[in-house]
């Protein structure tokens, strides 16, 4: 038997080498941050508190942030200053938009085109059981258009993308469609009677959508969505 040792391992690493070797598992797509947005939106100020806190010294301040999808693919935080009005930004405004400008933030999941939040500088975001349901902003209102599918679908022989907005007004979450989606092609603002069609009956689907409550520093989104 010792002997033939030596001939039985040759044989073993024979059919070791000749044995095709077994396929690696293919990691699938990383899962986009977006898909808990509270977390996101935690993990996004909290390196840049203490410098936007810097920004207005000595004073509790409530920002709003947007975040947007550019057009070379890459999400960009802003801070809306429409607010101002005729006064202008100050010292303390622009201090915060560069703070804000500079974030580095991860790219929006497909469908969520933007979104803006509410932000206190220096205090904890307060617990809301509404981020339960809007974790996931796509997904949540996916499942609240999934049974209008078809009734989207009626409006128009064509298949349309739609531009909802999801907000809350006087304490109620709507979904909504601007007008400029349907807008002529030749940028006059305008729209034709067969699209004004198009969009009613879009929005009157839109409209009946019971949506959940939007956390209270969550504030616009806007959602793609194909109508079928």
């Amino acid at each position: 038997m010792p002997a033939r040792a030596p001939a039985l391992l040759t044989l073993i690493a024979a059919v070791a080498l000749a044995a095709p070797a077994l396929a690696q598992p293919t990691p699938g797509p990383a899962r986009s941050p977006w898909t808990d947005t509270e977390a996101a939106i935690a993990a996004l100020v909290a390196p840049i508190d203490a410098q936007l806190a810097a920004c207005v010294p000595g004073r509790t301040r409530t920002i709003g942030v947007t975040v947007t999808t550019a057009r070379d693919g890459t999400a960009r935080a802003g801070l809306p200053l429409s607010y101002l009005g005729y006064r202008g930004p100050t010292p303390a405004d622009r201090c915060l938009g560069d703070v804000v400008g500079s974030l580095t933030v991860p790219p929006l999941p497909p469908g969520l085109a933007q979104l803006s939040f509410a932000y206190t500088i220096g205090a904890p975001p307060p617990a809301d059981p509404a981020w339960t349901a809007w974790r996931d902003p796509v997904a949540t209102i996916a499942a609240a258009a999934a049974a209008d599918r078809a009734a989207l679908a009626a409006c128009t022989p064509a298949a349309r993308t739609l531009r909802v907005t999801v907000d809350t007004r006087r304490g109620r979450t709507r979904a909504w469609l601007p007008a400029w989606p349907y807008h002529a092609a030749d940028g006059s603002g305008t729209t034709p009677p067969a699209l004004r069609r198009v969009k009613a009956c879009h929005a009157k689907v839109v409209r009946a959508w019971s949506l959940p409550r939007l956390p209270a520093t969550l504030g616009e989104l806007q959602v793609v969505l194909p109508d079928r």
